[in-house]
């Protein structure tokens, strides 16, 4: 019980720090390097050979995903966002967008912040999935809001292919505090360049 309460500890440590650099990016800072890790995204050899791809929609000082999420949609790509359960057990499950442009206004606030799309048929299996995180390591170990959700849903294998997005700064060179119940991702992009686990 004592290491699990370290490890929880250290992860709250390390996601604060990390925050809070990442909270301190200026709003073109982040307009900039998400240009380019969603142009790096849209040439990964995953994203191109994907059918159907589950994105997020950025909230707060998050890598922004628009681009991503228009060019999916233009190119006949099914795109699911994340929305949660509403049972007790909550469990990410991800939901068809109906639109050929995203548009903030289709989305409803989520129970955390976040956006979520208001109806839209449930995906089963997706190609690729892209996650947001607060932390990275160079393993493939992330760090997100501390929920568990994206963790919950990669246990499932419902998904062929994960990446994770962040910024630089948002990469750690020591290997995260980590549990059993953390999952790895597959790659990680950034703007300058994508890791492959």
């Amino acid at each position: 019980m004592s290491v699990n309460k370290s490890i929880l500890n250290q992860k709250i440590e390390i996601r604060q720090k990390i925050l809070r650099w990442r909270n301190s990016l200026s709003s073109s800072e982040i307009r900039e390097k998400s240009a380019l890790i969603q142009r790096r995204l849209m040439e990964f050899t995953e994203y191109n050979s994907a059918d159907i791809v589950g994105l997020y929609y950025p909230i707060g000082s998050e890598v922004r995903t628009e681009d991503v999420i228009n060019n999916a949609l233009q190119n006949g790509k099914i795109v699911g966002l994340p929305k949660l359960s509403d049972h007790s057990n909550a469990e990410i499950c991800f939901h068809k967008l109906s639109v050929s442009r995203i548009d903030p206004k289709d989305l409803t606030d989520g129970r955390f912040g976040t956006k979520e799309p208001v109806s839209g048929l449930s995906l089963n299996q997706l190609d690729l999935t892209i996650l947001p995180g607060i932390v990275f390591d160079k393993n493939g170990y992330r760090l997100g809001y501390g929920k568990g959700f994206y963790d919950r849903f990669l246990s499932k294998k419902k998904c062929a292919f994960s990446a994770g997005l962040a910024f630089e700064i948002q990469v750690v060179s020591e290997e995260l505090p980590h549990s059993n119940l953390d999952q790895k991702i597959d790659a990680l992009v950034t703007e300058k360049g994508i890791m492959r686990f």
